[in-house]
C-alpha cells in the first residue's frame, strides 16, 4: 500500500497580521529605492511620499531608535520562546501602540510634500512618533517581564 500525504498550508500564514508583515518586508527595498533615487538622483519631490527623507533627525532620531531596538529585542524574544512552545499574546496597549506608530509614519513620509496640504504636518509626525516610543518602552518591558522566567533556568 502505498499513502500519499500533503502537508496543509498553515492556517495563520494568511491573516492579517502577518500579511502586513509581508507587506512591511516588501515594502524596505521600495523605501530604499525611493530614498536613493530622491536623494542622490535628484529625483522629484513626490517620492518623498515614498521614503521618509531627513524627517526624523536630532533628538527624535531617538525615538526611531528606541522603537526599532523594541521590535528587535521583541522579535528575538518571541522567536526564542516560540522554540519553546511559549506563546506571548499581543496586548491591547501594543496594538494601539504599532496603530499611532504607523500613522507617525504616514505623517512623516508625508514630509515637506505633506506640508503643502496639512502645514503641522511633521510636527504631528514627530509628536506621535515620541507617543509611540513611550509607549514602545512601557509594551517593551512588559513583554520582556512577562518571558522573562522562560529565559533564566530554574535551578
Amino acid at each position: 500500500m502505498s499513502s500519499v500525504t500533503t502537508r496543509k498550508p498553515l492556517k495563520h500564514s494568511f491573516a492579517l497580521p502577518n500579511i502586513l508583515t509581508y507587506s512591511r518586508i516588501a515594502a524596505v527595498p521600495i523605501v530604499v529605492a525611493c530614498m536613493y533615487a530622491q536623494s542622490i538622483g535628484n529625483g522629484p519631490l513626490w517620492l518623498r511620499w515614498v521614503a521618509a527623507d531627513e524627517t526624523i533627525k536630532g533628538w527624535s532620531l531617538w525615538a526611531a531608535i528606541v522603537i526599532l531596538c523594541r521590535e528587535i529585542l521583541v522579535s528575538g524574544l518571541r522567536e526564542y520562546l516560540a522554540a519553546l512552545h511559549v506563546r506571548v499574546p499581543v496586548t491591547q496597549l501594543a496594538k494601539w501602540k504599532t496603530a499611532v506608530q504607523l500613522v507617525s509614519i504616514g505623517f512623516l513620509i508625508a514630509g515637506e510634500a505633506g506640508e503643502a496640504i496639512l502645514p503641522p504636518t511633521i510636527p504631528i509626525g514627530i509628536t506621535l512618533l515620541w507617543i509611540s516610543a513611550l509607549v514602545t518602552l512601557y509594551t517593551g518591558w512588559d513583554y520582556f517581564r512577562s518571558g522573562i522566567h522562560h529565559l533564566v533556568e530554574d535551578e
